[in-house]
């Protein structure tokens, strides 16, 4: 049963934050199998995302003093880049500069003042070029997968079985094409991002609903109550008064089991294992050429991208 989400009081919202400052920091942050077994979807975005009263977590059958898990991933998020970054003896100021954000904020997710609360143009720097990590681990405090979609799949496959010097004439292409790409739409403000975020975030998201047969209604394969429905509704179209943002972003990484890397990093191969579909099971892509086209692929725009797959296809079709 789906429960109404009432407002909070302001002592109660307190406790709670404060016992997910004082959770000490282990991996991974939260209980995220806990979490996925909630039903129904409306249940466990609230419980994961929101502070809830003792009631409403009464409700449906979990503990007065439940801490919501993916609230609590950012909270152990922040905790992590501090000590993460004086590990690797990197100053808040060179990390503030590398990722575009105020030097502040470092301090702050330090003092334990807030939870990490950065957009994607300043966390995709931040997690791959400052920290080494991958986006997912980094939030979540565990690694994260992707299974590549739909025709690129397919894709993948071709490319492997190609001859080794349809290979290296097709990686070629591909990587002058994502030179080419990168020169013509140059990073902005010191990020590594060539392509708008929101951009990605709708490309990918629309790749997972071609390969499910889903769409913005019904996404996540189960009712959608409206807040969350219009949440999703965000990501799939280009309106300037509802942006994407990093906390239901996070909630996407979650819901469909997809490293958070898929959803805002440009390309995902470099520090996540990707798999893709053969015949009725899923296989981890290994071959490092194979990587770096598929990485090549998604760095691109889709019209960047067509005569890449253009050519796989064809050889496809040639080949039998």
């Amino acid at each position: 049963m789906a429960i109404l989400l009432r407002e909070v009081t302001e002592e109660r919202r307190k406790q709670i934050t404060n016992k997910m400052i004082a959770t000490p920091l282990s991996f991974p942050y939260a209980d995220l199998e806990s979490l996925r077994k909630i039903t129904p979807l409306e249940n466990r975005y609230n419980a994961g995302m929101n502070v809830m009263t003792e009631e409403q977590l009464e409700t449906i059958g979990l503990d007065r003093d439940h801490i919501p898990e993916l609230l609590l991933c950012r909270w152990q998020a922040a905790k992590y880049v501090t000590f993460a970054l004086e590990e690797k003896g990197i100053s808040f100021a060179r990390a503030a500069e590398k990722c575009h954000v105020d030097m502040s904020c470092f301090s702050k997710y330090k003092k334990g003042d807030r939870p990490l609360a950065v957009e994607a143009p300043a966390y995709v720097p931040l997690c791959l070029s400052v920290l080494g990590k991958s986006c997912h681990e980094v939030m979540f405090g565990e690694a994260g997968k992707i299974i590549i979609p739909g025709i690129y799949s397919l894709a993948v496959r071709i490319f492997l079985q190609m001859p080794p010097e349809k290979r290296d004439e097709l990686l070629k292409l591909s990587d002058s094409a994502k030179e080419w790409f990168q020169f013509t739409h140059p990073a902005v403000n010191g990020s590594i991002l060539h392509r708008d975020p929101d951009e990605v975030i709708r490309e990918r998201l629309g790749l997972l609903a071609d390969a499910w047969g889903r769409n913005s209604e019904n996404f996540f394969g189960e009712p959608q109550p409206r807040y969350i429905r219009s949440g999703a509704k965000a990501y799939f179209e280009n309106n300037e008064l509802y942006k994407p943002r990093m906390a239901f972003t996070v909630f996407l990484a979650f819901e469909t089991g997809y490293a958070l890397d898929y959803f805002i990093s440009e390309d995902f191969t470099k520090h996540v294992p990707c798999f893709y579909e053969a015949l009725d099971s899923y296989v981890e892509l290994k071959d490092q050429n194979a990587l770096r086209f598929m990485g090549n692929l998604f760095a691109v725009d889709h019209e960047t991208r067509k005569p890449l797959m253009a050519y796989a296809l064809s050889f496809a079709m040639q080949n039998g």
